[in-house]
Order: C-alpha cells, then structure tokens, then sequence
C-alpha cells in the first residue's frame, strides 16, 4: 500500500528530477552523509525497479543514470581500503571513515536487497538499452559488409564465450584479424552511441568499487543476467584496429588518471569477462 502511494504521487520521478541538479545533491548528502545516503540510493533503486514498465525507462539515462553515479562516488569518499582508527567496518562500503548508526545495522539486510535490484534482469536490461541498439546496428552493418554477425544468448556458456574471446584474441596479435567481426566503417570512441554507453558503464563501475562488499554480486548480476560481455566485446571491435587502441591511448593523454566514461567501460569489460570465465 505505502509502495502503491508513492507511484500514485511519482515520487521516484520527483525525486530523480531534484537530485540530478548538483547543488541539490550537495545539501541532500551533507543532510544525510554517509549510511543514510546509500539507504536514500537503496529505496530509489527500489522506487525504480517498482517502476520498470512505466516511469523508469524514460528516467533511466542520464536522470537516473546521473543520480545514481553522483550518489555512488559521494558515498566512496569516505571509503577506505585499509584499516584504521578513523574507520569503522560497513556491511556494505567496507572501511568507512564516517561514524555508522547502529541503529541501521537491523536495516542493512533489507538495504542490501534493494542495492541488488540495480543489477537484476529488469533494470540491465533498461539501463542497457542503447548499448543493446548499439549492437543491432553494428550486426547490421557487419552483414552489409559480409562479416559474420550473431550474438551470444544470455544463457550461453562461459566457456564457450571464453574460447570465442581467446581465438580472436590470439588471432589478433598482428591487430588485422580482430577487425574480422567489424569490416565496416569504424566507430569513434568519444561518438555520441559509444559515450552513452560508457556512462552507463561507468556507473555500474563506481557501483563495484563503492560497494566493495557486494562487487562479487555486481559482476555475477551482469555477466549471467545479461549478454553485456559478449555485447561489449563488439562495441570495443568495431572502435576498429586492436580495438580502438590508438583512441584510447589518445585519450589517456587527455584524462591522464584514466577516469573518463571510456576507460570505465574498458575496465568493466574487463572486470566482468575475467569474472565470467
């Protein structure tokens, strides 16, 4: 019933449209800090799996998209990888620099559970739409050009997948051989199709290195809910030689601590093929 009235009142839209403005985000996470942030994350997580079939996928990117990224990256502030006696020990985060509520410890299973919808089925599959659009066309376009085409089903085994990845790759020492699922044109890696889906990449990427305790869960969500390593490994080939190498060497010279979009998606393919097989 309580659910029923938030949807009835678009909460989840409401709260979406205010949190996206920076300076918003700013006075609604100094209020709260830490542990209530993630709870604020973990209920509009739920607000928006709730909303799957309508409000959602018109909010997913960049609104929610944005909102869900700025919240994870205000949480890892106070994120550490060491132990001290500053930190305390969180359920979810890890070492956390900040003093944890004890009254949210009873609350944490629950919050948790919520944090878990970001990588079910229903949202991937929304959050990853215009990398799943993406793929089409570029399928189209290999068959243009007579390339072999065809993508994995989510239920295809990883070491079937495994072995597709280890044959172009070692096909692909000279570079030439790994343009063979990609004869056509040539995508450009800060093009506006492959930034989209950088920064939807990005955010599952802040989400696996801000919940560090649950990243094992994270990855597992994405490579077996979803076809995302197989649909990436054919964004990365069709960015052209070695996989767009030169493109991402370029940028680096840009964004020398490798934090752009482009590079996240790069590591989470990476983070996530080495998960799955």
């Amino acid at each position: 019933q309580g659910l029923s009235m938030l949807r009835s009142h678009a909460i989840f839209e409401k709260v979406v449209e205010f949190i996206q403005l920076e300076q918003n985000l700013r006075i609604v996470f100094n209020s709260l800090e830490g542990s209530y942030a993630l709870c604020l994350l973990a209920n509009l997580i739920h607000l928006a799996d709730e909303e799957k079939d309508e409000a959602f996928p018109k909010l997913a990117f960049p609104k929610f998209n944005l909102v869900v990224s700025r919240l994870l990256e205000k949480c890892g502030e106070y994120v550490t990888t060491k132990q001290s006696s500053l930190t305390q020990w969180h359920p979810v985060l890890g070492w956390f620099s900040r003093p944890l509520d004890q009254h949210l410890n009873e609350a944490m299973p629950l919050v948790k559970g919520q944090l878990q919808l970001l990588w079910s089925g229903p949202i991937i599959r929304v959050m990853f739409t215009a990398l799943r659009n993406l793929v089409k066309d570029q399928e189209a376009i290999n068959e243009s050009y007579g390339s072999p085409g065809g993508i994995l089903s989510t239920g295809a085994s990883g070491s079937l997948l495994k072995k597709a990845l280890e044959r172009k790759l070692s096909q692909g020492a000279a570079g030439g051989s790994l343009r063979s699922l990609n004869r056509g044109p040539q995508r450009k890696l800060g093009s506006p199709e492959v930034f989209t889906v950088a920064q939807v990449c990005s955010m599952y990427h802040t989400a696996t290195s801000t919940l560090s305790q649950l990243r094992m869960d994270i990855l597992t969500g994405l490579c077996y809910k979803s076809s995302l390593v197989w649909e990436l490994w054919v964004v990365l080939l069709s960015l052209g030689n070695m996989c767009g190498l030169k493109s991402f060497l370029d940028l680096l010279a840009i964004s020398t601590k490798a934090t752009a979009p482009e590079f996240h998606l790069l590591v989470l393919f990476c983070d996530a093929t080495t998960h799955f097989v």
